[in-house]
């Protein structure tokens, strides 16, 4: 099984010792050969690093966490996927942003788990398979 970290479990090894355990905890289970990082991850990292201005001790811990995945881009195949998780969201009038489509998409292409504590908006995306690892 393959799985896919959403920024917001990746935020936690700039911030939160305790979650940054338990996943972690989840990575050695599943072998960190088995998890990757979309590029629409890397965006949605940078833009809450820049916004936030964190701290260069936490930059350089999320960079160091980032750097042992395979990063996966974002392609024409995760594409099509994300336009069809937004066509299906829209067509029954629940909508989740856009980062959060792409990302569903993308994991639906890559045939992942999406690992994530925005289960109660991407749980809303039919046949995503989705995990919290940070509960």
């Amino acid at each position: 099984m393959k799985y896919l970290l959403d920024a917001n479990v990746l935020m936690h090894f700039a911030n939160d010792d305790r979650k940054c355990a338990k996943i972690e905890k989840h990575i050695e289970r599943v072998g960190a050969v088995n998890v990757m990082v979309s590029t629409v991850t890397l965006y949605e990292l940078h833009t809450k690093l820049i916004k936030a201005k964190v701290s260069p001790a936490n930059v350089r811990a999320l960079a160091s966490a980032v750097g042992v995945f395979a990063v996966k881009n974002f392609n024409s195949g995760a594409a099509l996927a994300a336009a069809k998780v937004r066509a299906e969201l829209e067509n029954i009038g629940d909508g989740i942003g856009h980062p959060d489509q792409m990302l569903a998409g993308h994991a639906k292409f890559e045939k992942a788990v999406l690992v994530t504590n925005n289960t109660r908006h991407l749980s809303k995306v039919h046949g995503l398979q989705i995990e919290d690892w940070t509960a």
